[in-house]
């Protein structure tokens, strides 16, 4: 039977670059850095100061409904994400029992069990509120996006780290390919939380300044938030509906590392098996792939095995590729990092455009590959990939094309 097209129609962002996929896209290109002082929770006990806040979000005003208000942070944005996904595909609410949602995230609304800790320490059990312990759960971000547009078909939700949005991507694509669902709202969300904050600061993982991707003067990550959603569907489904095709969804690939919980393989198996699967699985050759976006974190061992494992399965095509890590301008959106790379990676098809890796200042030997230092570069770009390389060795890996009828 003839595999069915999976398409995109419809993309969403929040993140500390912008209030929709357009004002981030457009910072992007600009080469502006979405890391500042955090201003969301004191720092002075931390190493580091700087993180990636979203500011000026309000869920109402992109939905008219005081009681979003009642739901946790995290997903609100994975509301206001999928409300402009949805309307950038045009879609009419019908038919919902066809429509599905999954996301990916690394803590959900973990914010609201830091309520509930705070209230417990300094109040005592009787000042917790229980609504706080409902929305704590991650599946509650499916789920409240799920019950606000009335989708009835597949819901899920994927919590493997950095990787998860690459996985709700993958799990989408699954559903439309064997028909479970004709269209899946899929991507990440995820908050900027103490936990997150003091956990990475603890690791020693955080630059105390800039994320410098590539760079031999890195110093690490910086954690972030937001949240970026793709409507995902059949290309039967897309022109019935005649709306707008942005990009075909070709395939993706997992793997695990199997090494360490922090640490990638330091021989880079993991990242090597995800990338040449993810090219098989596609039905494509290395040499078509035009554009990489980088995990490309800011760590030192991250980015060493990264760019090996890319010249090891490239070959000599790697000196051809251009990668980035738009990680140096957003930062870690931890759950949501992957969701939103793959939709920049729509962007980049659509407007053959490569966004930077900023902060760049001297080059590693060992990372000897076109990061597309510091300004945005146009290119013809006819293929992307996206890769995702999460703790506990979870990578994932997905391949998009530029549409042609």
């Amino acid at each position: 039977m003839e595999k069915r097209k999976v398409v995109i129609t419809g993309i969403g962002a929040i993140s500390p670059l912008g209030l929709s996929m357009e004002e981030t896209w457009a910072n992007l290109i600009d080469g502006k850095n979405g890391v500042k002082e955090l201003e969301r929770f004191a720092s002075e006990e931390y190493r580091a100061h700087k993180a990636g806040e979203v500011y000026g979000f309000d869920i109402n005003n992109f939905i008219n409904d005081k009681n979003l208000k009642n739901i946790g942070l995290c997903s609100q944005f994975g509301v206001a994400a999928a409300k402009m996904a949805l309307d950038n595909a045009n879609l009419k609410l019908t038919d919902t029992d066809r429509i599905g949602v999954v996301i990916g995230t690394t803590m959900g609304d973990v914010q609201e069990l830091e309520k509930v800790d705070e209230d417990y320490f300094y109040k005592g059990i009787d000042a917790i509120n229980p609504k706080s312990m409902l929305n704590y759960p991650a599946n509650e971000i499916a789920k409240n996006i799920a019950s606000v547009f009335g989708f009835y078909g597949p819901n899920n939700t994927f919590t493997t780290a950095c990787a998860a949005g690459n996985y709700a991507y993958g799990y989408a694509y699954d559903c439309i390919q064997d028909g479970t669902a004709d269209i899946m709202v899929a991507g990440g969300a995820d908050v900027l939380s103490r936990v997150a904050f003091a956990g990475f600061n603890r690791l020693f993982a955080v630059a105390p300044d800039v994320c410098q991707p590539f760079c031999l003067d890195r110093k690490g990550m910086m954690v972030s938030e937001g949240a970026a959603f793709l409507i995902m569907e059949s290309e039967e489904s897309a022109k019935k509906r005649g709306t707008k095709i942005l990009a075909e969804f070709l395939g993706y690939a997992l793997s695990c590392d199997a090494f360490d919980i922090t640490i990638p393989h330091e021989e880079g198996k993991g990242a090597i098996a995800v990338m040449s699967s993810a090219i098989k699985n596609a039905g494509i050759k290395t040499t078509d792939i035009n554009y990489i976006n980088t995990h490309g974190t800011g760590t030192k061992e991250n980015d060493r095995v990264e760019s090996l494992a890319i010249k090891e399965v490239f070959k000599e095509h790697s000196i051809k590729l251009s990668i980035s890590s738009t990680k140096s301008m957003l930062g870690h959106l931890m759950g949501a990092s992957s969701a939103i790379e793959g939709a920049i990676c729509v962007k980049v098809l659509q407007e053959n455009i490569i966004p930077p890796t900023i902060n760049f200042t001297t080059p590693d030997p060992d990372c000897d590959l076109d990061i597309v230092p510091n300004i945005a570069k146009k290119k013809q770009v006819d293929f992307v990939m996206s890769n995702a390389f999460a703790f506990g060795g979870n990578n994932a890996c997905i391949i998009m094309k530029k549409w042609e009828e």
